[in-house]
């Protein structure tokens, strides 16, 4: 039999794996066109931001490589060092 705490240990590991994953291209690309309301019109430090993300692993190489083309940078939470929002500078 399994024990509560081995489960419970077993299910949070499952589940805080997910959050520390970079987060695909599929993603970026799906919160990049659905989260707007948080994002400033044009942020002159969009490249630092992509760099900083991929480099911690918030974000994937396909990921990067695509926010850089297209300018969609990720706005990165303070505390939690996580995305917030997928934001776009306008050129």
């Amino acid at each position: 039999m399994i024990n509560k705490k081995a489960l419970f240990a077993i299910t949070f590991s499952l589940l805080s794996f997910n959050s520390l994953a970079a987060m695909s291209l599929v993603e970026y690309q799906h919160r990049a066109y659905t989260e707007t309301g948080r994002c400033l019109s044009n942020y002159p430090n969009y490249q630092l931001a992509i760099n900083y993300a991929q480099q911690k692993g918030l974000i994937s190489e396909n990921a990067a490589q695509w926010a850089r083309a297209t300018g969609y940078y990720p706005v990165i939470g303070f505390f939690g060092n996580q995305i917030v929002a997928v934001c776009r500078h306008r050129f």
